[in-house]
């Protein structure tokens, strides 16, 4: 597979300290970028979405359009029609069932005809600059897939917030992108309906073209992760079950199933759940056993993902996970241990 990480140097302190920056040309402010929300029974989050979503765009001479595409039955709807009475650049597109995110990203793709599309879930938050700073990476001609910073909002003092903040860093130290990415349209004219691994698809797909992936630091998107163990077991190995049928259909494999993280995990692993447990403020003991936890918990959940795989197929139409899903108010500011 093509895409790789895109190179980065370093630059000086940020808003969450001091973070590498990107080096790419000003983005054209005549390329249009189409936002396609997707979203079923998020209620409670929507509004913090697409209120961050309309202030990213206020000072932009580009057109954007924000679509909220939703099959829910939750009063997700209503909010959204509140928010597009308001401004006119937001709209709803109702679906009567729900047919998966796969599904519903293949509608946005036919319906839109902009420059550059992003792809984000109704159960984050982006922070206020997070477009605009995955469109500026867009703007280097050998990127086609811009990917967001996810910060998760579960305390990095518990266990499962603990594994949160390490598996999305890990994911940032090898290039897998989530939650909220933004590529070329004429790169991806659509994605297989079958998928449950949608980013991974169109990461696939980018780099399958000749171009790169790039992890952009300061495009940052709040994220509630799974705060029990049958959250956690349920979202990884359907994660890693789609990620083996990616590969087994498309021949594409992640960033973080090929040989390169199997030999260098281990030791990124430590040097990011120091970082985290330093943050936190808990003990190097504590540190160690949650790390061998942690890493026995992802190879169960890859294990029962191929199992799962092997005898039901994958998951399209994914069952919701209880936790991680109340109301993200964070959006601007910086969650105990995050950094």
């Amino acid at each position: 597979m093509a895409s790789v990480r895109y190179a980065v140097q370093p630059a000086g302190r940020g808003r969450r300290g001091p973070v590498p920056t990107l080096v790419v040309e000003q983005v054209s402010k005549s390329s249009t970028v189409d936002i396609g929300v997707f979203a079923h029974d998020e209620v409670k989050n929507i509004r913090n979405v697409l209120r961050s979503l309309m202030a990213t765009q206020a000072g932009s001479g580009a057109r954007r359009r924000i679509s909220v595409f939703s099959s829910s039955k939750d009063g997700t709807n209503e909010a959204v029609e509140e928010l597009a009475h308001a401004d006119r650049r937001v709209r709803l597109v109702r679906e009567q069932t729900r047919q998966g995110k796969a599904a519903s990203i293949n509608l946005f793709l036919q319906s839109s005809a902009a420059d550059i599309c992003v792809v984000v879930s109704a159960d984050v938050v982006p922070d206020e600059e997070a477009v605009d700073a995955l469109v500026g990476a867009l703007s280097n001609p050998t990127v086609g897939l811009a990917g967001a910073t996810v910060i998760p909002t579960n305390p990095a003092d518990t266990f499962f917030g603990f594994v949160s903040h390490l598996l999305w860093r890990l994911h940032g130290r090898f290039g897998k992108v989530g939650e909220m990415i933004a590529f070329k349209r004429g790169l991806v004219p659509s994605i297989t309906g079958t998928t449950s691994v949608d980013e991974a698809f169109v990461q696939a797909a980018v780099g399958n073209k000749g171009m790169k992936t790039a992890c952009v630091p300061d495009a940052v998107v709040w994220n509630g992760g799974p705060d029990n163990i049958v959250d956690f077991m349920r979202q990884r190995s359907r994660i890693f079950s789609g990620h083996v049928k990616l590969a087994l259909q498309f021949g594409a494999k992640m960033p973080t199933m090929d040989s390169g993280f199997v030999k260098n995990a281990a030791g990124f692993a430590v040097q990011e759940s120091g970082k985290i447990r330093r943050r936190a403020g808990f003990s190097v003991w504590k540190g160690a056993v949650w790390l061998a936890l942690a890493a026995t918990l992802e190879v169960l959940a890859r294990f029962y993902g191929i199992v799962s795989l092997a005898l039901k197929g994958e998951d399209t139409v994914w069952k919701q996970v209880r936790s991680g899903r109340a109301p993200l108010g964070t959006n601007g500011s910086d969650p105990v241990g995050a950094a």
